[in-house]
């Protein structure tokens, strides 16, 4: 029976496991935890988010140049592309330069477009 302000007595916390190896593994499991990094994003998804960000504040001149280089990354587009672990976003960069480049749509008439590629 114990007294008053005395402390229960030590058991190993696994049975035939000595206190100071399960310490030990404790210690190892919390700094093997610490050593995997995070699954990294692929690369376009900075300079596609960066894009996105620039053209919907209305600064067209910034998101440009983000979104040729997500482009120049990665040319694949996806309407559900893997950003990140669990997170889809869609994918679609000459999209946005073609909002960027083209406000109007395009002319009707064809101009800049070479005579042979005009309908």
């Amino acid at each position: 029976m114990q007294g008053h302000g005395q402390f229960p007595q030590q058991t190993e916390p696994l049975p035939g496991v000595p206190v100071s190896v399960a310490v030990l593994i404790c210690l190892a499991l919390a700094v093997l935890s610490t050593a995997v990094p995070a699954a990294a994003q692929p690369a376009w998804v900075k300079p596609y988010t960066q894009g996105v960000a620039a053209f919907n504040a209305g600064n067209c001149e910034a998101a440009i140049p983000f979104f040729n280089e997500a482009l120049a990354i990665d040319a694949e587009t996806s309407p559900k592309k893997e950003a990140d672990a669990n997170d889809y976003r869609a994918y679609f960069p000459q999209n946005y330069l073609g909002r960027l480049l083209f406000p109007d749509g395009g002319s009707d008439q064809g101009e800049g477009v070479p005579e042979e590629g005009r309908s």
